[in-house]
């Protein structure tokens, strides 16, 4: 896997010269962990029709997202993550936090997701050793789907909350973010 994923960075490796004249590279992928050399926090890579790649280097994640759909409004000064919203309705929160007290990738999920679940239920549920995927209503108006990756002492989480009249339209989103959503290293750190 490790080789696939070098020969895949190598082949969509993006070299680019920053305002400030250093030469920057980026190699990101639609699946699994990339390396991030020298890109600036803040300047979302458009990566396909449509789609923008959002970094963040403090916890070392990325997330694709439809900028057309769902607007950026920008990371807290805490630097861990950040919300996007779309005029439907449909909102993404994507955070970073370090696992300081060493909780189970089970624990963390339950944690993080108890808001999302306290009045609805849970209609899927899938726990691996290093990602966790829980989906389900809010038992309102709302379906909800959040993913959370662990590595180490990172944890790495996006939710995606959406009206239930949405429900065709995030479909295709929900997969591609799924797909999109991994953590990354970060060279220097």
């Amino acid at each position: 896997m490790r080789q696939r994923m070098s020969a895949f960075c190598r082949t969509f490796r993006l070299l680019a010269i920053s305002a400030l004249g250093l030469t920057t590279s980026v190699c990101f992928a639609t699946e699994g962990p990339a390396r991030l050399v020298g890109r600036f926090p803040g300047d979302d890579l458009k990566i396909a029709n449509g789609w923008k790649l959002y970094d963040n280097f403090k916890y070392e994640y990325h997330i694709c997202y439809p900028y057309k759909l769902l607007k950026s409004q920008g990371e807290p000064d805490a630097g861990d993550g950040q919300e996007f919203i779309a005029r439907d309705g449909g909102k993404l929160v994507v955070f970073g936090s370090f696992n300081v007290e060493e909780q189970t990738l089970s624990q963390i999920v339950e944690s993080y997701t108890a808001d999302l679940v306290k009045r609805g239920h849970v209609t899927y549920r899938v726990m691996r050793s290093d990602w966790a995927v829980i989906s389900g209503d809010d038992g309102r108006d709302r379906f909800f789907y959040s993913k959370t990756i662990k590595r180490s002492d990172e944890i790495a989480i996006f939710q995606l909350t959406y009206p239930k009249g949405q429900a065709s339209r995030y479909k295709a989103i929900t997969a591609r973010l799924t797909r999109c959503f991994a953590h990354i290293h970060v060279e220097g750190r």
